[in-house]
């Protein structure tokens, strides 16, 4: 997967494949586990803030939006560390 150069403040949209429990969490064959899809497919737009290790895995940290007060403090809100391992795209929007 080709990485866009980002800075922090850039908007992305990235897809990627979360952790998921397959079915509904009940009994289910082992052949049918083996042939499920892996993950749960998520869309995440936001504020791209830093590349990062999280517990020594590869991390790009987003937020939902950045506000500056007065105090020049820039304060942060809706966070995420998505795994770089678990990313299919990203796309830097305008």
């Amino acid at each position: 997967m080709k990485r866009p150069k980002l800075k922090r403040g850039d908007f992305v949209e990235i897809d990627w494949l979360d952790a998921a429990t397959h079915e509904d969490g009940g009994w289910m064959s082992e052949e049918d586990f083996i042939e499920s899809p892996p993950g749960m497919p998520v869309k995440t737009v936001g504020i791209y803030i830093a590349k990062t290790k999280n517990r020594n895995i590869p991390c790009y940290r987003i937020v939902g939006n950045r506000h500056s007060s007065q105090e020049c403090t820039v304060r942060v809100v809706n966070c995420i560390d998505i795994p770089v391992g678990c990313m299919e795209r990203i796309r830097k929007l305008r």
